[in-house]
């Protein structure tokens, strides 16, 4: 496990790692939290942005082993508590948004970190690349970058031999001797010539780039619900959508993209679930349920995907301050009201984006009706919990009060639940303030 050391004044000493073993030493405080974190190691990378927009890219993960990444911390996460009962403390991109893979283009430590992220993918098998002449074409610009044009008194047989695991994932390691995979290196490495490190680079990460599934972040799942399929899958998330994958070699066996997820969610330590979209008004689309113990984290990383894509899209405010209010006027609907709100705000959207609207804004709505009646219910569903929690505390008519325990596992539940609703609020914020500007819009044209 690693080791905490104590600095001055009370402060502690955090070692964070990257993906090509490199670290950063730093001195913190000792309740500090991962987004605190990620912002220190921001402004010390000299991100071309100074890491006003890079930073939101990335997020620490724990590593058990020293090796694989397994789980983001949540930015509100206490480090140091974290940090006792794992090996590494990783940075590492997290959210695979266009913006950030374009980026690679103007900055080069948003290009170092894009590399050796997909370069850690490649090796360890986290991504599949079955393609024999593709994973030898990375090997070569790998090498490339690492120790420069092919140099025949240098690069001779036996150089790579000790290091073809840094080079060559184990999957496909025995499908040739390792004399013929050096070999093989060293042909493509010799026709990256006139190549410079950062040029081979930028290659590496265009390939990675090309693959539909880059960035995924995967979870073994058991399913039931896809007939023909078997019953373990891989399930990836990306900036795409939803994946579901075969779990032995990585073959894409459905997809659904973010616009068409209606919603999702979770039962804690038991599934994960999300909605299609149905094909017309007032139709339920499928449901699809995973049995896992990760719902939590699948169903996070889709609301920050989602919340990062209103971002990209340059279409999402900061409306704290109509946050309340909007939270307020929602929780006072009854149930019998639900599918009336519902029906108005599809109507009001739907009229919003018409022809003038492009393909972008239609996600975006998409996405925003998702997220508005997500949050809507999760809130209903808070209110109950609360009124029966207030029923425990009532007086009985002999003057005794009844035991009031809360479960840890409540405890978790209703918190998990008001973050929901504090997402769901400012995602319906954000929306009103864009059908007011919609309709002013609308007003002038006319």
């Amino acid at each position: 496990m690693a080791a905490v050391a104590t600095g001055h004044e009370g402060d502690a000493v955090l070692k964070v790692y990257f993906l090509d073993n490199s670290s950063k030493m730093l001195m913190v405080d000792p309740g500090i939290s991962a987004g605190e974190v990620c912002e220190m190691i921001a402004g010390r990378l000299n991100y071309a942005d100074g890491g006003e927009n890079s930073s939101r890219y990335f997020a620490l993960f724990e590593s058990v082993d020293g090796a694989i990444p397994r789980r983001a911390l949540g930015r509100s996460e206490v480090v140091l508590n974290v940090q006792h009962g794992c090996a590494k403390i990783i940075y590492m991109m997290k959210l695979f948004m266009p913006s950030a893979l374009e980026m690679v283009e103007t900055d080069p430590i948003m290009l170092h970190l894009q590399y050796i992220q997909g370069l850690h993918s490649v090796v360890t098998g986290t991504h599949f690349a079955n393609e024999i002449p593709t994973l030898v074409k990375l090997a070569a610009l790998d090498v490339q970058a690492k120790y420069g044009p092919h140099d025949p008194s240098v690069h001779q047989v036996g150089f790579l031999t000790q290091r073809l695991h840094e080079f060559i994932p184990a999957h496909v390691f025995d499908k040739k001797e390792k004399l013929d995979w050096e070999e093989y290196i060293y042909r493509e490495h010799q026709s990256l010539l006139h190549r410079t490190g950062l040029n081979a680079k930028m290659e590496y990460v265009k390939i990675c780039q090309s693959w539909e599934c880059n960035g995924c972040l995967f979870y073994e799942v058991r399913q039931t619900c896809l007939k023909g399929h078997p019953p373990r899958v891989l399930l990836g998330i990306n900036t795409n959508g939803i994946y579901l994958l075969d779990v032995n070699d990585r073959s894409v066996l459905e997809k659904y993209k973010l616009s068409e997820v209606y919603r999702w969610g979770f039962k804690p330590g038991s599934n994960f679930y999300f909605e299609i979209k149905g094909s017309g008004q007032n139709v339920k689309g499928p449901i699809f349920e995973f049995g896992t113990t990760q719902g939590n984290r699948m169903s996070e990383l889709l609301t920050d995907y989602a919340n990062a894509l209103l971002t990209e899209l340059g279409l999402a405010n900061q409306q704290s301050k109509k946050a309340e209010s909007v939270v307020s006027a929602f929780s006072n609907a009854t149930r019998a009201h639900e599918m009336e709100v519902k029906q108005h705000m599809k109507d009001e959207i739907s009229h919003a984006t018409g022809a003038k609207r492009d393909r972008l804004q239609e996600e975006y709505y998409a996405i925003q009706i998702q997220c508005l009646w997500r949050g809507y219910k999760e809130r209903c569903k808070f209110d109950q919990m609360i009124e029966e929690l207030e029923e425990q505390l009532h007086v009985d008519e002999d003057g005794g009060a009844p035991a009031f325990v809360v479960e840890d596992d409540k405890l978790k539940l209703a918190a998990i639940k008001m973050q929901s609703v504090w997402r769901g609020a400012n995602v319906r914020a954000d929306m009103l303030k864009q059908l007011e500007e919609l309709e002013a819009r609308a007003e002038t044209d006319e």
